[in-house]
């Protein structure tokens, strides 16, 4: 136990409930408590979805020690990063029940058709390899506006001053100041452990404050009546499932409204398709038997469904793939449309910096950076201080002529990028 504990980074923890873990820490310790039996056979199911960079990192570290001290020990990790997938010797990829390739992961993603009909998306890590900064030198047309809307939004909430900490004493926030403009999509991004999930909590009105304000429009707002304009989408949606059938867990919100029935059934049907749940194929299925991955379509149209003007989203790329992460930018995009604000709280940072107007980092309790996405362009360092992973399109402007070329041309990833310049 000891060794298991010092190697997974819980040290200072050994007392502490586990029901009192962020969803990373959780993770590691799951990870922790499978290799005390010493297997012969690993099965990771996506065990670092929930994980900062650094946790990454260090469950990849220990995975490599364990490689090693067992050299017996057959790992098998499932994972829908693909640069998650470059780590290892062999990529076995499925489709529709089958093997659809098995192979060395370079083999297999360089076969372009292959990745296209099975929804894989190429590693930024090799997309770099074919970007040629001379190409870069043509800047667009500089006409194009910056990052000036960003001065020009007007303020929903403000949180001014704002302190909480745990029963037990622990420290979360300590006057936190922060203001959400109104309409825009945000990223907070943060380390395992940051305060995401809390912040969350209290924009929610599910937590009270010790101490500061949370206004809205101006107006300082008490926990019931952020319960009336915030929604908020759980980190983990399988522990907010209690309905028999898909369509009776989207309705139980809008019941309680009082809404009539066929405005109900209405909500229902239209939030289920938005989130790519046809209404015919999953309206009667349980929800209990839905994998994580559409367990969370479904508590997203849950939250869509309610209409709500502020919504908090807590990690809601988490075990989906390429499609269904695609999927959801455009549902982002297409409720910002309608006026709604949204905040997305990941560990996913290249998910946020091509989805998100906004950036806000926080760091030991504190707003470490604030500002539009693309004037993180300017001071990536930020992301390296706070173990998050920097996106692979903020890695490359690190050099100031492809900063000019990606900020002029409002590229927000690699892929994007490459397919500019082709």
């Amino acid at each position: 136990v000891d060794e298991s504990i010092g190697r997974f980074g819980f040290d200072n923890m050994r007392d502490t409930s586990p029901n009192d873990l962020s969803g990373g820490e959780k993770q590691k310790l799951a990870l922790a408590s499978a290799m005390i039996a010493r297997p012969g056979l690993l099965i990771l199911d996506e065990p670092t979805s929930h994980l900062d960079q650094n946790g990454r990192d260090l469950l990849h570290d220990v995975i490599d020690d364990v490689a090693k001290i067992a050299p017996d020990l057959t790992i098998l990790m499932i994972t829908q990063s693909p640069s998650e997938a470059l780590r290892f010797q062999r990529l076995i990829v499925m489709k529709d029940g089958g093997i659809a390739a098995d192979g060395a992961p370079e083999e297999i993603y360089g076969d372009s058709e292959l990745c296209r009909s099975c929804g894989i998306r190429v590693p930024d890590e090799l997309l770099i390899e074919s970007v040629d900064d001379s190409q870069l030198s043509i800047v667009a047309d500089s006409n194009l506006e910056m990052d000036n809307d960003a001065e020009r939004m007007s303020e929903l909430v403000s949180i001014r001053e704002l302190s909480f900490a745990w029963q037990d004493g622990s420290q979360v926030f300590d006057r936190l100041d922060l203001c959400i403009g109104e309409g825009r999509i945000v990223g907070l991004a943060a380390a395992s452990g940051g305060g995401k999930t809390t912040l969350g909590y209290l924009l929610a009105g599910l937590l009270e404050s010790s101490s500061g304000s949370i206004l809205w429009h101006s107006e300082e707002q008490c926990p019931s009546d952020l319960l009336r304009k915030v929604s908020h989408l759980f980190q983990f949606p399988e522990r907010q499932m209690f309905a028999n059938t898909v369509f009776d867990e989207v309705a139980f919100g809008l019941q309680q409204l009082g809404l009539p029935k066929d405005l109900i059934d209405a909500r229902i049907r239209s939030s289920l398709e938005t989130v790519g749940l046809p209404h015919e194929s999953f309206a009667d299925r349980s929800p209990h038997f839905l994998s994580g991955g559409e367990m969370r379509k479904v508590a997203l149209a849950s939250i869509i469904a309610l209409n709500r003007p502020l919504v908090f989203y807590d990690e809601p790329t988490a075990e989906l793939d390429t499609e269904s992460i695609d999927l959801l930018k455009t549902t982002f995009r297409d409720l910002k449309s309608t006026g709604k604000t949204q905040i997305i709280a990941s560990h996913d940072i290249d998910f946020l910096f091509e989805t998100c107007d906004d950036i806000v980092v926080l760091r030991d309790g504190e707003v470490g950076f604030s500002g539009s996405t693309f004037s993180l362009l300017d001071d990536p360092t930020i992301l390296d201080e706070c173990g998050l992973s920097v996106p692979g399109v903020v890695n490359l402007c690190r050099s100031d002529g492809v900063r000019e070329f990606v900020r002029a041309n409002r590229i927000t990833s690699v892929r994007e990028l490459v397919a500019r310049l082709k």
